[in-house]
């Protein structure tokens, strides 16, 4: 008697035991629980990773500098058969003094030689005499501003006066530029820092007439240019979270997909990917102050330029 109660005991037991079990009675199942994944919490529709990336996508737009609307002033060049009263041979460096001059007495400062400028007019004056035009565009289609390329001036804003004839002298020169509206304007800019001279004589149209070109420049130089360092870097962290969301796509499939959701490997995956999820976070914030720093930069450049111009 006395063993079979203890058996019904038994059973009794076991049956109480199996069915809180199943109500979830008994809390060492608390032990399983998994952390939810860093973001999670934040999703709505797409995930927030997705969201970062977007927000990262928009942040691309400040990335580089602003394309400069690099300024070329060519007027229409003056072009004058005139014979001279005397044979007097033109002289770069009066054509330069008396241009200075002008500016002088207009209380604006002189504007100083720059050899490379010096060269790009040259350069027009015997591609003139060996294409025989007289135009700031030449028969190929090159223009001041693919001179200044071509020769590596780097320039924020360009002009170019043109004159030929046989002129009495450099005064009178430089007079009949300051008579035109657009060339005076050109010799007048107080934005223009440099200039460059060439004059020549040659054969134009069966004729042996002077060649003068003066070239007016504002070098990229003189404005502080964004540090390329800096946008490398920015490139460089682009790239890191890239790999980043690509490697957490992998591994967020990889916890879905897995059945049952708990265990050690299951627990050591959801770390993983937090701690990605952590590292992704903190290349964005990075990336983020790199823009804004590179940004300044940006904002200072184009003010100078705008200012240059």
């Amino acid at each position: 008697m006395r063993v079979a109660l203890g058996i019904l005991i038994i059973v009794f037991a076991v049956s109480l035991f199996l069915l809180n079990l199943s109500l979830g009675v008994f809390p060492f199942a608390e032990s399983l629980r998994i952390p939810s994944f860093s973001f999670e919490k934040d999703r709505e529709g797409d995930s927030v990773l997705d969201h970062l990336v977007q927000r990262l996508d928009q942040e691309r737009e400040n990335f580089s500098v602003q394309e400069l609307q690099k300024k070329v002033a060519a007027p229409t060049p003056i072009k004058v058969f005139q014979q001279a009263t005397s044979a007097i041979a033109l002289d770069k460096i009066q054509v330069q003094v008396a241009t200075n001059a002008q500016r002088q007495q207009n209380g604006l400062p002189p504007l100083p030689a720059n050899a490379i400028l010096d060269h790009i007019a040259r350069a027009k004056a015997r591609d003139m005499f060996d294409l025989q035009y007289f135009a700031h565009e030449s028969p190929t289609g090159k223009g001041v501003g693919d001179l200044a390329d071509e020769f590596g001036y780097e320039y924020l804003a360009i002009g170019e006066n043109l004159a030929l004839g046989n002129y009495q002298n450099e005064q009178a020169l430089v007079q009949a530029w300051m008579d035109s509206p657009g060339h005076r304007a050109n010799i007048l800019n107080e934005k223009y820092r440099e200039i460059g001279i060439a004059v020549a004589k040659g054969n134009f149209e069966g004729q042996e007439v002077w060649l003068a070109v003066q070239t007016f420049g504002v070098a990229l130089s003189v404005c502080p240019v964004p540090a390329e360092s800096v946008k490398n870097e920015i490139e460089i962290k682009k790239l890191e979270l890239r790999e980043l969301q690509i490697l957490l796509d992998v591994i967020k499939e990889e916890l879905e997909n897995t059945q049952p959701k708990r265990g050690q490997a299951y627990q050591d995956k959801v770390d993983q990917f937090n701690s990605l999820v952590e590292q992704y976070n903190k290349t964005v914030a990075e990336t983020q102050t790199l823009i804004k720093g590179y940004n300044v930069q940006v904002e200072v450049f184009n003010q100078c330029a705008n200012n240059g111009q």
